[in-house]
């Protein structure tokens, strides 16, 4: 009888010994595992500075263009482009933000455009010894070009556009600029001198209640 005793409490303790290895051996492969995936996170790669200089360009397009199916839609506005050419000699940003306000606000001035077939291309600029003395790291355009527009979808397409809609991006002392440097017909306000955002940007129910 005691014998048997003897080796139920041997088994039981066997038991809670492999219990407790078996415990150890999960606890330090999962430490191991967390390990292992915190190396692979620290290991990825920075972005490239074409790459980085794309995402600027890219938020700053999208500040005009709204993606709607395959199709991107944004306005333009031809009386808006005369008064800037007109006004830029003669007055300062904001005066000629407030004669676009008031065109945009006698008619229906702002027509709604849409593109589709973009490609997206980077020209970096050599980078001159006054550049780097200046700050700059990355110097260059970014050009979003499409295949075709048209006015309305009872309209063909054509091609377009020229000249295409042109970023310029500029890496100075660790900020990113941008500037909208082609493409006119934009109906766009100055919020700083030489920086143009958009009086409106179009939205999928507008481009579905146009067409």
């Amino acid at each position: 009888m005691d014998s048997t005793k003897q080796c139920l409490r041997l088994l039981t303790a066997l038991g809670l010994a492999g219990l407790l290895f078996t415990t150890q051996l999960s606890v330090s492969a999962q430490r191991r595992s967390t390990q292992k995936r915190g190396t692979q996170q620290s290991k990825t790669p920075p972005q490239s500075l074409d790459s980085q200089a794309m995402n600027a360009a890219s938020h700053f397009f999208n500040a005009f263009f709204t993606k709607c199916g395959e199709s991107y839609f944004h306005y333009e506005c031809d009386i808006c482009t005369s008064i800037w050419f007109a006004s830029s000699g003669s007055c300062r940003d904001g005066c000629i933000n407030d004669r676009i306000t008031d065109a945009l606000a006698k008619g229906n001035a702002l027509k709604l455009i849409e593109t589709r077939g973009l490609s997206p291309k980077t020209e970096q600029a050599s980078l001159s010894g006054a550049d780097s003395l200046n700050g700059y790291e990355w110097r260059g355009d970014i050009y979003f070009q499409f295949e075709g527009q048209r006015t309305s979808t009872e309209q063909p397409w054509r091609d377009c556009c020229s000249p295409p809609f042109i970023v310029a991006v500029g890496k100075k002392q660790g900020r990113w600029n941008v500037a909208l440097t082609g493409w006119f017909g934009f109906p766009v306000y100055f919020a700083r001198p030489n920086e143009a955002l958009p009086y409106k940007k179009p939205t999928c129910d507008d481009a579905r209640s146009a067409n």
